[in-house]
């Protein structure tokens, strides 16, 4: 009816890219409407999963060996009709098969059908492509196809070298990207060629992730380049990604958010490196850490009277405790692991965004690091006074480096959380709340570790060092 066809109309999504057209609401159409899902020559991974535990072990083996039979008709044909059978080993057949089977259950799944099997896949361009591409990293084709197909002009441009991670040709993918920016450029009136390099690379950059990462191994192909191209999912984050690179989307792609690796540049290790070894050059002698580095030093406090007045042992007591908390805090962060926001400020050439990190990679920022030495210097400072207090001095006189290590760990500590404390209250916590108002200070998790930071530091002050 007239009423149909105009709700039809309303529920379809039409999607720039490639002018692809999906109805959105195809899901409520009548069962007669639908049609039926195509017969696969070949099982699915859940199917076989299914038929392991609903077949006798006879079935499941009769149609395995079909299976079999099938895919290497498949091989044998692209060998035999495509490539040149006498550059090649016999056991390039094996191989070949196998990697049919990954293909037509994942981006060649239209292929995988009962009528016209194999007369469809060799009408495949893309298929056909990846297959001799395939056949040329094995161990079993000789050199002369490799050369004979560099000698052709059209697939010296398609096919990528053999070592090569990327299973396409970059320059390929690279204009497949150009296309589409320039598609949406157009329609937007986007001249500017800076905005338009932008939104090249990043959408190169994601469009390259997907099919070498962010699938089965069998997407680095043509073949899953254009099954990528007729996702929807795939499609719209494309789109996402264009527009924000165009200027033409404010907030950034949840794609370009998280970011994979970021290693520093080789002037910053430089510096580190010779920041380093000065701090190494200047570090004081043995006689003179041990000098400071006595049970006085951890066993006294400056107040010998008030509400201050701290017993050694309540005193080891405050500083375990302080220690078991750093332990807690740190434990549960490599746990859960965590979000870290890259700030980029302007004209800078960083990459803003989030990225995430997990178990002992969260340990690796100056804080994370300062924090747990906080954490071990209240550990050896509690632990002192605790071994005096039960008489077990000894321990103290036959390892030395007890002693000395706490001390060392505090010199380090203490200014560490004082300069942290300081850049979070004084910097860090003024432009979030700036920027964000009080949902930028509330996290807890915020609080309770800078804040924390500063009063154990400023507690363990609470001690006499004594005077030469």
């Amino acid at each position: 009816t007239q009423q149909q066809q105009q709700k039809r109309k309303q529920d379809v999504v039409f999607i720039p890219l490639e002018s692809v057209i999906v109805d959105t609401d195809i899901a409520s159409y009548p069962t007669s409407a639908m049609a039926d899902p195509p017969v696969r020559i070949i099982r699915l991974p859940d199917e076989v999963t299914a038929a392991d535990t609903n077949l006798a072990s006879g079935a499941r083996r009769a149609i395995q060996v079909k299976e079999n039979v099938n895919l290497e008709k498949l091989a044998r044909s692209l060998i035999e009709q495509k490539i040149r059978p006498e550059i090649l080993r016999e056991d390039v057949i094996h191989a070949l098969s196998n990697w049919c089977r990954e293909m037509l259950t994942g981006p060649a799944l239209p292929l995988n059908k009962q009528n016209n099997f194999i007369e469809d896949a060799l009408k495949s361009t893309e298929f056909v492509s990846d297959a001799e591409i395939y056949v040329e990293t094995l161990p079993g084709c000789y050199a002369g196809l490799i050369e004979r197909n560099r000698t052709d002009e059209t697939k010296k441009r398609f096919y990528p070298d053999t070592d090569s991670a990327l299973r396409v040709r970059e320059e390929v993918l690279r204009d497949r990207c150009v296309s589409m920016v320039n598609h949406f450029a157009a329609k937007k009136n986007i001249g500017d060629e800076g905005l338009k390099k932008k939104a090249v690379d990043d959408f190169f950059g994601f469009y390259r992730d997907t099919i070498t990462a962010g699938r089965s191994p069998s997407y680095n192909s043509y073949t899953g380049m254009e099954a990528c191209m007729g996702e929807m999912k795939f499609l719209k984050q494309s789109e996402d990604i264009v527009l924000y690179g165009l200027g033409l989307s404010k907030e950034m792609p949840k794609e370009l958010i998280f970011l994979k690796s970021a290693p520093p540049p080789i002037h910053t290790v430089v510096v580190f490196v010779v920041a380093m070894a000065l701090c190494v050059w200047t570090l004081p002698s043995l006689e003179s850490i041990d000098e400071h580095a006595t049970v006085e030093t951890f066993t006294t406090s400056i107040f010998k009277e008030g509400p201050f007045s701290i017993s050694p042992v309540a005193l080891g007591n405050i500083r375990l405790l302080f220690a078991f908390i750093c332990i807690y805090t740190t434990k549960e962060k490599i746990r859960n692991g965590a979000e870290f926001k890259i700030v980029r400020m302007a004209g800078s050439e960083l990459r803003g965004g989030y990225f995430a990190m997990k178990g002992w990679r969260t340990q690796g920022f100056y804080t994370s690091w300062a924090w747990n030495l906080l954490g071990l210097s209240f550990f050896l400072g509690g632990m002192i006074p605790m071994l005096i207090a039960y008489g077990r001095e000894d321990i103290l006189q036959k390892y030395p480096w007890i002693l000395r290590a706490a001390l060392i760990s505090f010199e380090v500590a203490a200014p560490s959380a004082l300069l942290t404390s300081s850049i979070v209250t004084y910097a860090l916590w003024p432009k979030a709340y700036k920027d964000h108002g009080a949902s930028g200070i509330s996290l807890f998790s915020s609080l309770i570790f800078y804040i924390f930071a500063l009063i154990v530091f400023l507690f363990d002050v609470l001690r006499r060092i004594p005077q030469n």
